[in-house]
């Protein structure tokens, strides 16, 4: 997966569950839910690839670490892959309490 994707889907998909959550407590009456607007911070350390293959491609791509290879698969060609490790810290504030200004993938 893409390292942009990994990011805009785990955004989607945290702010969603916080979102949820908060709605869920105040309906279920176990709580007063999340403060709205309260700015969070969402922090990621992530293990990346990047690959040079002697195949044909239309540009280098950064990729979030999936598997460490134990699958087998059939490629032919020279593949050359380094792994880095990215961290890094994103604020967000979320609406909690409020309709959310976005659809429910």
């Amino acid at each position: 997966m893409e390292l942009k994707d990994f990011i805009e889907k785990s955004l989607q998909d945290i702010t969603v569950a916080i979102h949820n959550s908060s709605k869920k407590m105040i309906h279920d009456k176990t709580g007063k839910g999340i403060p709205d607007h309260k700015e969070i911070t969402i922090s990621f350390d992530i293990a990346v690839t990047v690959g040079d293959s002697n195949e044909q491609s239309a540009g280098a791509k950064i990729n979030v670490l999936s598997s460490l290879g134990l699958g087998a698969s059939a490629k032919s060609g020279k593949e050359f892959q380094e792994v880095n490790r990215l961290s890094f810290v994103i604020p967000v504030k979320i609406d909690t309490i409020g309709s959310p200004n976005y659809t429910v993938m």
